[in-house]
This record gives structure tokens, sequence and C-alpha cells, in this order.
């Protein structure tokens, strides 16, 4: 394995969060070299053009413009991005959609290793570049469908409208996505990773095992929970615990 450094650099609104990133990379992730520090998305354009990073470490919420306004300033991303915030809101859902990386403050040191190790994997490839795209186009996308899922596969990802997955069923740790197009794709994570993203994009959990896209149901059939026909002719179970959150879409 190569032992070239990565370039990267840090880019964040409080002083403290940038010193502390940058000693855990220092003394943590030694195959990556911290090229410099910025304070705001101004100084962070300045210093990624004069830096050339492979990887930026990107604060979320800056004053007056955003990380995803300093990523918004690019065309194709020329470099890898970690998202760091502290925040868990509707910014987070979209990053997670996404499938792009991000670290919670405090940082996890082992959650930064990780970070670091899959950026790695892939630096010489644009698959965390793709993620970034997606995301930014989520958050340009109104509340229509038009926004992207991102589904990790063995050999890669690929990228689907949210309208386009009618669909997603339980199945262990893993998860099948039923695609309107009769596909069906298996992805290796827990339908509960998908849920929080799923249901601002227009999706409710009818059961434990099932989330459904609301634009895909077609009828609801009584029962104890009862059941839904969805446009695929598929019908699924609504358990009795999911059956009232079912209702007030409708209502």
């Amino acid at each position: 394995m190569s032992t070239e450094r990565i370039r990267a650099v840090v880019i964040d609104d409080e002083a403290a969060s940038r010193d502390v990133l940058e000693a855990y990379l220092t003394r943590y992730c030694p195959e990556v070299q911290v090229m410099g520090k910025a304070a705001n998305a101004e100084e962070g354009i300045a210093l990624i053009a004069r830096t050339s990073p492979q990887l930026v470490f990107l604060d979320i919420e800056m004053p007056f413009r955003s990380g995803f306004d300093l990523l918004a300033t690019y065309g194709d991303l020329p470099f890898h991005v970690v998202f760091v915030t502290a925040y868990s809101d509707h910014a987070l859902q979209a990053i997670q959609v996404s499938a792009a990386d991000y670290l919670l403050k405090p940082v996890s040191i082992e959650l930064l290793q990780a970070a670091v190790r899959k950026v790695l994997a892939h630096v010489r490839d644009k698959e965390h570049v793709q993620h970034a795209r997606v995301l930014l186009d989520n958050l340009r996308a109104g509340s229509d469908g038009a926004q992207k899922v991102v589904l990790p596969l063995l050999d890669g990802f690929e990228v689907v409208f949210a309208r386009d997955i009618v669909r997603c069923e339980a199945e262990d740790n893993f998860t099948w996505f039923m695609l309107a197009n009769g596909e069906r794709k298996m992805i290796c994570r827990p339908l509960k990773h998908y849920e929080q993203s799923l249901v601002p994009l227009g999706f409710v959990r009818v059961h434990r095992s099932h989330v459904v896209n609301i634009a895909c149901i077609r009828k609801y059939r009584k029962g104890k929970g009862g059941t839904v026909v969805l446009a695929d002719g598929s019908e699924i179970p609504v358990s009795e615990a999911c059956r009232p959150a079912l209702m007030e879409v409708f209502q």
C-alpha cells in the first residue's frame, strides 16, 4: 500500500473545533496531512484554491455562508468531503440519504479514523464526490420526489430518485428496495437507517418491516391494522402501532 499522505483542510467557524480536529488527525490519522484551517466559507474557498486538498473536513452551520453554500460554488467537486456538524436536523437527514460521510460533534476518534479509512479506500475514484453532488441536488430540490437516494451496492453504488422507490422491506440487517420499474435492490443496511431519511421525502412506516412511498398507495383495506395496496400491486400489512400515522397522512 502507498505511504503517500492525503492532503486535507479543516473549515469550521469554531476555533476550538478546528484545533481539536487538527490535533486528532495529527495524532490518530498519520495518513492525513493537514494543509491548513479556515474559519468561514470565504476563507475556506481561498484555502482550497491555495492547497488543492484531496479531503475537506467541512462544518455545516457557519455565519453568512454555510458549508453547503461553499460546496455549491464548485461544479464537479475536486475533493472528498467529510461533514462535521453539531446538529441532528433536516440537513443531517439530507446527508444520510445521500450517503455522504459525516461526523457529529464532539468528534469521536474511532469514527474519525473510520471516515478517513473510507476516503483512503476511494481516493482514486469519485464515489464520495458523487455523494456530495447528490447532497447538493437534494438541498436544491423541492418535496416533489425529485430528491435522490444513494444505494450502496457490493460493486459500488446506484443513485435513484425517491419517487421511483415504491417501498422498502426489512430482512434482518438488510433492506430490500423495490423500484417502480420492477427492480429489487438488496442494501446492506437496516431499514431503520433509511426510515429517518425517507420519511421527510414522502414515505411512511406502516409496519416494523415496511416503509412505503405515500404517492404509491392506491388502496387501504380495513382489518386489525389493515393493509395497503401499492402501485406495483403488492399488498403490505399495516400494524396497529403504525396505523395512526398512516391515517394522519390521508386526513
